[in-house]
């Protein structure tokens, strides 16, 4: 029989988070309590709908019954949810331990016979997949990323049979076991010791590495720690484009309040937001960052919007030495390994020498900074917005920003720009650019080659032939990030993003990568 299982927090009373009703009766017995959410007939929408063309379609037979139940059982001091039929729309889901399911899964399943893997992509449009395998196997085969996706959900077969026939969770544990309900009451207390023992397991080590905090005590804390950072002088607090946001090429400016007259920053910052605040007679806090907006206008004389809040970039340290991100509106809590691995890759990222990069000047577009860039370069050219489609192809891809080949060397450089306003969607996008772009490159199919050769205008090339495959040797990556002012610094995830990207293509070429701010 299969079973769902809840874990309320600790010093939650099970009276607060279950939702009680008029109708629901509640029984007491030495077992724990039941709360009984009775049958009730419910005509769907779509009925109607249905006997206005079929007339003669009988509706009460397409009523449907809505019953539910809640057991609240206690173990080892612990109270626990188990819920049947609807019963789970009647739980406070901000009173539950929010991974119980998923880290008591990860801790009892056999990892050579995962069935199913639910994730979440912490870049672009963070995407949520569900993945089902054709046979059980190792988490590795559904292809999750350890530095960008945050694993949600699991399902497979307990390594031990005391667990049960199956198991899979992500808020709630899903169990089948054999004995029906006093079997799995049985077993809570094995279910809450796996909650609490450390994560062993070498296919799921990394699973700590960065989750999303959804504990409601420790988003308060975590949002006093944020008030008072930003009323704090020479905070180190970003402002940037949310990832909900698309089209950020085609942004022409920012605005802290709507309105034709109102001041427009080019590139702003939390201090620019700050001073806002202080004009206005705001107090500079999250409230004040929840309630004001970020206007972002396009160049088309389009706008869109969105809260402060979620445009607020932050990495935080706890009194107890728990490390934290404010990213995208939400916290996400990162192992301080990781947090050291990627600051440590990131400062190791040093700036181009072999050229003098030409200073970026606040509100010049990325055009413009190509300009000067290519300018201050001899033999340097612009590539930006020029794109090259391969065949059965769906989509463009752009080479690079500028494009740098001294035939006397033989060495070359390929730049990519990016506006650091742009936020987690620019630089994210930025990034699968370097990606995908040096890749196809120093591929050894010279048919990209050939055609991003086609885009210079004569007598400028590729500077070789695009049949010679180019030595990665002689070729450096120089990724460039224009901010005039502010903390020179990406947001967190962004660093790990870039990471990512450099580690892999050094896998496959042996590149040089330069990291600069301008």
């Amino acid at each position: 029989m299969d079973f769902s299982v809840y874990l309320l927090r600790v010093g939650i009373n099970h009276r607060s988070a279950v939702r009680v009703e008029a109708d629901t009766v509640v029984h007491e017995s030495d077992s724990g309590v039941a709360y009984i959410f009775p049958s009730s007939e419910n005509t769907p929408g779509w009925v109607d709908e249905v006997i206005r063309l079929w007339p003669g379609v009988n509706p009460d037979a397409l009523k449907s019954s809505r019953a539910g139940c809640v057991l609240a059982v206690q173990a080892l001091g612990r109270i626990f949810l188990l819920t049947f039929g609807l019963g789970h729309l009647k739980v406070d889901k901000k009173l539950v331990v929010a991974d119980f399911g998923r880290r008591v899964t990860i801790n009892a399943v056999d990892p050579k016979t995962v069935k199913q893997v639910s994730r979440q992509a912490l870049e672009g449009s963070f995407i949520h997949a569900v993945e089902s395998a054709a046979r059980s196997g190792s988490v590795r085969q559904f292809g999750i990323d350890i530095e960008r996706d945050l694993l949600q959900g699991i399902l497979g077969r307990p390594r031990k049979t005391a667990f049960g026939k199956a198991i899979g969770g992500a808020t709630s544990l899903r169990v089948a076991v054999d004995g029906g309900l006093s079997s799995l009451i049985s077993r809570l207390p094995i279910y809450l010791r796996l909650y609490n023992q450390k994560i062993r397991c070498a296919d799921f080590d990394w699973y700590e590495r960065i989750q999303v905090v959804e504990d409601p005590g420790e988003i308060a804390q975590l949002d006093a720690a944020l008030n008072a950072a930003m009323g704090a002088p020479g905070a180190q607090i970003l402002l940037g484009i949310p990832s909900l946001i698309d089209g950020v090429d085609q942004i022409a400016g920012f605005q802290f309040e709507a309105g034709s007259r109102a001041c427009s920053y080019p590139d702003p910052e939390f201090a620019d937001w700050k001073s806002w605040c202080l004009t206005k007679g705001l107090p500079v806090n999250l409230a004040t960052a929840e309630s004001r907006k970020l206007f972002v206008r396009f160049s088309s004389g389009s706008q869109v919007w969105e809260p402060i809040a979620n445009s607020i970039f932050w990495e935080y340290q706890s009194p107890s030495g728990g490390n934290y991100v404010r990213h995208d509106g939400g916290w996400f809590k990162v192992d301080a390994a990781f947090v050291g691995l990627v600051h440590t890759f990131i400062a190791g990222l040093q700036p181009i020498g072999s050229v003098s990069l030409p200073a970026y000047i606040s509100g010049h577009d990325e055009a413009a900074y190509n300009a000067s860039l290519s300018a201050a370069i001899p033999g340097a050219v612009v590539l930006d917005t020029k794109t090259v489609t391969l065949p059965n192809a769906r989509t463009a891809l752009e080479p690079c920003d500028v494009y740098y080949f001294d035939p006397a060397s033989g060495k070359g450089i390929l730049f990519f720009v990016k506006r650091k306003k742009v936020g987690s969607t620019g630089l994210t996008h930025l990034f699968a650019q370097i990606s995908v772009g040096v890749d196809a490159f120093f591929h050894r199919d010279s048919q990209y080659r050939a055609l991003v050769d086609a885009l210079f205008t004569p007598p400028e090339s590729l500077g070789f032939p695009p049949a010679n495959r180019p030595d990665p040797l002689n070729w450096t990556i120089a990724i460039v990030v224009c901010s005039s002012r502010g903390p020179r610094s990406l947001p967190f995830l962004s660093q790990v993003s870039l990471k990512r990207v450099i580690e892999s293509l050094r896998l496959r070429y042996d590149l040089s990568f330069t990291f600069d701010y301008v």
